[in-house]
């Protein structure tokens, strides 16, 4: 299977586009920092008594592609303010494709009233319900801040930790956000439109197109020297070839994010405390199955999502609130995780809520020769009604 790496640009688009007739229109095209497309077909081995090794020891089979992508963590560029909703972005597409579940929420105005656990909203539909997210921008200090919705009483909402400041003041501006949660079935397949460019002529340019995609995702980096970068890992049922052809200048991507996120610039909430973290990694590997079919080419119907393993590691400087982690982690007591990486403000953030969830492991390790502790972390179901067990959010 040859890896092919003088890319030029990767567009994707939403299974079943009209991929191959319409190129541009409904395109989703990423700023990848990193790719990787391989493509062949598989091979079965044949077992015989007496084996024939120039004819009969294996046979050709369905036609397999795969795309590794690595980017820059970042949002979805325009803020979802008071009544403009939020959008897919840059990497939208591909989280919808991941987790399953997307919501675009839209923003909203706060009205007199609100308090900072309480805020008060001023319309009816938008940031109201059990689950969603309401961001908020301190005019004192420019702080952006995050906050789960977890109950809902009118149009009083009342969030999973208390704002930092004042919310809800009358007029004020709160932020909503597209939000992935993890579908049960369902899933969003994608298309990908992957080309490279031959310096030579056009002859030897390539074009592939890669058909009914799912996969898996990290969010990697998240020491204080590092961006924060989105992974991910996509299987391809089918792929065709459109090689040697005159290919036009990329179409740009329109509204992306201004800024990428740095670990340095997030806030890690255990409950009501904040903690001092040195590095945070999320894991969502999906148990991508294919799906059998006789009429299908190649006795195959694409893919779907049998099962998911979800979790997440951190670490904590040992002098900076270890030993009530670990306490809880001997106690096995449950925790309320909040990880805002808001360096970019409204549409360039990221969030992430997980109401319970659970230390499975503790590590001693050192960073920079300073004493510490590596936590591996699980998701578990969440009691709270119409609240997800976890949320990934652009806000």
């Amino acid at each position: 299977m040859p890896v092919l790496t003088d890319l030029r640009r990767i567009r994707i688009a939403p299974s079943p586009a009209d991929i191959l007739t319409d190129a541009i229109t409904g395109f989703v095209q990423p700023q990848v920092l990193a790719a990787e497309i391989a493509y062949g077909r598989k091979s079965y081995e044949r077992n015989f008594l007496s084996s024939d090794g120039e004819q009969s020891a294996s046979i050709l089979g369905e036609p397999v592609a795969s795309l590794a992508l690595e980017m820059d963590a970042r949002g979805f560029g325009t803020p979802a303010g008071p009544a403009v909703a939020a959008k897919d972005g840059e990497a939208g597409l591909l989280l919808k494709s991941i987790f399953g579940a997307q919501a675009l929420d839209t923003g909203d105005t706060g009205a007199a009233g609100g308090t900072v656990t309480v805020p008060k909203l001023a319309t009816a539909g938008r940031l109201d319900a059990p689950g969603k997210l309401i961001g908020y921008v301190d005019p004192g200090t420019g702080r952006y801040s995050v906050r789960q919705v977890r109950s809902v009483a009118g149009l009083d909402a009342t969030v999973c930790r208390a704002f930092p400041f004042l919310t809800g003041g009358s007029g004020a501006s709160l932020y909503g956000a597209a939000r992935y949660t993890r579908a049960l079935y369902g899933h969003q397949h994608v298309w990908a439109d992957v080309e490279g460019v031959d310096p030579s002529g056009a002859a030897g340019n390539w074009h592939k197109f890669l058909r009914g995609g799912l996969g898996t995702f990290e969010l990697a980096g998240g020491s204080a020297n590092e961006q924060m970068r989105f992974k991910f890992d996509l299987q391809f049922a089918d792929f065709a070839d459109s090689d040697g052809v005159v290919l036009t200048p990329p179409a740009l991507a329109v509204d992306l994010p201004v800024a990428s996120v740095f670990a340095r610039s997030s806030r890690f909430w255990v409950d009501a405390a904040e903690q001092k973290v040195a590095s945070f990694a999320l894991s969502y590997q999906n148990d991508v199955q294919p799906r059998p079919y006789t009429g299908g080419p190649g006795g195959l119907n694409g893919f779907f999502v049998r099962g998911v393993k979800l979790g997440f590691t951190f670490t904590a400087f040992w002098n900076d609130g270890c030993a009530a982690l670990e306490a809880k982690y001997r106690a096995r007591t449950s925790f309320d995780l909040l990880l805002e990486m808001t360096q970019g403000g409204p549409g360039n953030s990221i969030v992430i809520v997980a109401p319970t969830v659970e230390i499975a492991d503790v590590k001693p390790t050192s960073v920079n020769g300073l004493d510490a502790r590596e936590f591996t972390c699980r998701i578990l179901r969440t009691p709270l009604a119409g609240v997800p067990s976890f949320t990934f959010a652009l806000c």
